[in-house]
């Protein structure tokens, strides 16, 4: 019944329609016509050794990776052309980043940033200078089920590094992942 329905329509509207699905598969999947393939590796990220710390962005399904203000590159992408009446792509302005969103960021890699203090005498808030995020002392624990000392001082510095990489989301899915939920003892 399908081959009558095919013969029925001609070949040159199947031909179209089989070129119009190409198209909007090729649509869906980012991919476009004249991109070669060194545009395409281009894209993708350079190999990295071994982590240490499980890779919590492959559990940050459809995340794009973030510029230094802050924003996606789609974002930017949608941001910078809008539309006038008559459908035509127009240039935006690029805003400056927010103080706020600044020191944010920075709170969030673990840089210095200045925060906020309140102060009891004055009932306001003051600025506060807050330091970098690091690496404190080697446990000195006793107990042997921490392994500790196992840990070397190079991989505890990249652990440390590979952690104030990451974003809040990332850094909340490590602690899910590291953490092994058990049942309570009775």
């Amino acid at each position: 019944m399908q081959e009558a329905l095919i013969s029925d329509i001609g070949e040159e509207e199947t031909e179209d329609r089989q070129e119009a699905l190409i198209r909007d598969r090729r649509e869906e999947t980012g991919d476009r016509e004249g991109q070669s393939d060194t545009d395409r590796t281009e894209l993708e990220e350079p190999p990295q050794e071994e982590a240490l710390v499980p890779d919590c962005r492959d559990q940050t399904e459809g995340r794009l990776e973030r510029s230094d203000n802050g924003r996606t590159e789609e974002n930017n992408r949608r941001e910078s052309l809008a539309t006038d009446r008559d459908g035509t792509e127009m240039r935006q302005k690029q805003s400056k980043p927010n103080k706020n969103v600044v020191q944010k960021e920075r709170r969030m890699h673990g840089k210095a940033y200045i925060g906020r203090k309140f102060d009891k005498d004055n009932k306001k808030y003051t600025e506060v200078e807050k330091d970098e995020k690091s690496l404190g002392q080697r446990c000195s624990c006793k107990a042997s089920y921490y392994k500790c000392k196992e840990v070397s001082e190079r991989d505890r510095q990249k652990i440390h590094n590979e952690i104030w990489r990451m974003t809040w989301y990332e850094k909340k899915v490590f602690v899910r992942l590291s953490v092994d939920v058990r049942d309570v003892k009775e």
